[in-house]
């Protein structure tokens, strides 16, 4: 039986600045909780850079969209004590 590997997501998140969605492709790493809201902390394949996703901004469920082809080290602005959950 083959090894599940870890996931990328495609979810719908709102276009900052504006009343827009857009489509987000985000390699998934963990969940932390800062100032009472929960964030999904991942790498943005689109924009290729680090990003914090309030979960309750979410505008779609987050669907499986590919395979994480390389492991990345979470920089030390993105990393954070309060980690509720990390992505396996």
């Amino acid at each position: 039986m083959a090894t599940p590997q870890p996931a990328t997501v495609r979810f719908q998140y709102p276009e900052k600045g504006t009343a827009g969605r857009t489509e987000r492709d985000v390699e998934p790493y963990r969940v932390v909780i800062r100032s009472g809201t929960c964030y999904l902390v991942g790498y943005d394949l689109t924009r290729r850079a680090w990003r914090m996703f309030a979960l309750d901004r979410f505008l779609s469920l987050p669907q499986r969209a590919g395979t994480i082809q390389r492991r990345r080290v979470i920089p030390e602005a993105y990393d954070s004590d309060d980690v509720v959950g990390f992505f396996k």
